[in-house]
């Protein structure tokens, strides 16, 4: 049985951690998936679910070298840009995967972090991206040749089965991210400022954590929302919240493939989104879906809040849309192709 080593430069759970776990146990019966990272938050999860970790003290490329030659992996498979580029000067012959989640801006252009990743790009043998928007319109990476596109495995079980969880908080409005600057939780805040002018008594939960937690903390207290607004942290599998709110709302400056929105979608909780990275794939036949600029966001969401036939016409087609962009089938297969599993 092939052994995979799964490197991550976080310590916490977000997508590209999600990915990563769904990954080791989705081929669990193919090859040994080992995560590697630092220690952290990230290991409650990685315990629960019974995957073997390995702790990575700093993420450094002596760090990475000494983990690789001690556990002789037959696959490397790094899920970010830093980690990617480090595993890549590993002078250990051993294939090579770099996994990119992210959809930042900075790789449109030629800047040092775009060249960094350009000039190591050639030493994977595969380059997997979420959605065809991540390399979409760049300068270094549009004629890649060993790049292949792979929405992120999903749970659906998994998912029904964290929905049915007892959970009596329900809410009008969920928000679901890491607090920080991609996923744009202030913009969020401001929107439910100006939202409860006409709604006052709306309830919204913030499931999330991160280094702009003060920063929400004290918009929150700004905009005089403590009322309104729970500031939940992090939630493990907070589906239970998704399935019982009336809407869930986006407002990230970039995303990668969009995980919260299809899990939402799933469950038949409409989403709003804005059009960028993977999100304008998923939301390619519900156009209703997206909003885009302030006016836009604040009318279809009085309109789901205040009409209950229209959102379980809306919850409906998402639902059907969801599943067909969830074929679990399809991507163990690619991806039993790239291991050669």
């Amino acid at each position: 049985m092939k052994k995979v080593l799964h490197l991550l430069s976080s310590n916490s759970y977000s997508g590209a951690e999600n990915v990563a776990i769904s990954s080791i146990k989705m081929l669990e019966n193919k090859c040994k998936g080992i995560y590697v990272s630092p220690a952290g938050p990230i290991n409650n999860t990685l315990q629960n679910e019974n995957i073997e970790f390995v702790n990575l003290d700093k993420v450094t490329l002596l760090n990475l070298t000494k983990i690789v030659y001690k556990l002789k992996p037959d696959i490397i498979h790094a899920h970010d840009f830093r980690v990617s580029i480090l595993s890549s000067l590993i002078p250990k012959k051993v294939k090579k995967i770099s996994h990119i989640h992210q959809n930042p801006k900075w790789i449109k252009t030629i800047n040092f972090r775009s060249l960094s990743y350009f000039l190591v790009a050639n030493r994977f043998n595969k380059i997997v991206t979420v959605s065809d928007q991540v390399f979409e319109n760049s300068i270094l990476f549009k004629d890649m040749q060993n790049h292949e596109v792979i929405a992120n495995p999903l749970n659906i079980n998994k998912i029904f089965e964290g929905a049915k969880s007892d959970n009596k908080n329900f809410y009008d409005i969920v928000f679901v991210g890491r607090l920080v600057e991609e996923k744009n939780p202030q913009a969020f805040i401001s929107y439910i400022k100006k939202l409860t002018i006409k709604l006052p008594d709306l309830k919204i939960a913030m499931i999330g954590d991160g280094p702009l937690r003060n920063e929400c903390e004290e918009l929150i207290e700004k905009y005089n929302l403590n009322n309104n607004i729970d500031l939940k942290g992090f939630i493990e599998g907070p589906y239970s919240y998704i399935k019982n709110a009336k809407l869930v709302v986006m407002t990230s400056k970039s995303e990668g493939y969009g995980l919260v929105a299809i899990e939402s979608m799933i469950l038949k909780t409409p989403i709003l989104i804005p059009p960028v990275g993977g999100l304008k794939t998923i939301a390619n036949n519900i156009p209703f879906l997206i909003y885009h600029n302030r006016e836009e966001l604040m009318k279809k969401s009085i309109e789901l809040l205040s009409n209950q036939e229209l959102r379980m016409v809306v919850g409906e087609k998402c639902e059907k849309e969801a599943l067909k962009l969830t074929d679990e089938k399809k991507w163990r297969e690619k991806w039993k192709k790239i291991y050669k599993i």
